[in-house]
């Protein structure tokens, strides 16, 4: 008489439902990992409009100065002006911003950086900068 083999589907269900948990659990792993990213972007953005505000407001200071006040670099040399500088509206939304005026060969170039989180060694520094030549 020949041997009999019985099929057992014992093992089944639990293979499957580990296959579906497996596959539920990458699904959740991804969402978590694109909502955290999206929600450091958000952050980085607010730190980084801070920053372009901040050198938007030395721009046009620096255009001023150079424009009419005519004082800083008016030898051909090139003039850096202190952040702290004294303008009617200052810097209030705790960013900090440089200043740098050049004339080289009749060319004039108004260079400033703003940056968000101004304090020293800070890991989380946002710098956005603005350069114009006339």
């Amino acid at each position: 008489m020949p041997k009999r083999f019985t099929k057992t589907k014992e093992g089944i269900t639990l293979l499957l439902v580990i296959l579906v948990l497996s596959a539920l659990l990458t699904i959740s792993f991804g969402i978590f990992n694109i909502s955290f990213t999206e929600f450091r972007i958000s952050g980085d953005l607010q730190s980084s409009f801070k920053a372009l505000y901040a050198a938007d407001q030395m721009l046009e200071y620096g255009l001023y100065r150079d424009r009419v006040q005519a004082d800083c670099a008016a030898d051909g040399s090139s003039c850096s002006v202190p952040t702290n500088i004294s303008s009617p509206n200052p810097l209030a939304s705790g960013a900090c911003a440089t200043l740098s005026i050049t004339r080289n060969s009749g060319q004039t170039t108004v260079t400033s950086v703003g940056q968000f989180d101004c304090i020293a060694g800070s890991l989380r520094l946002v710098k956005r900068a603005f350069r114009v030549t006339y």
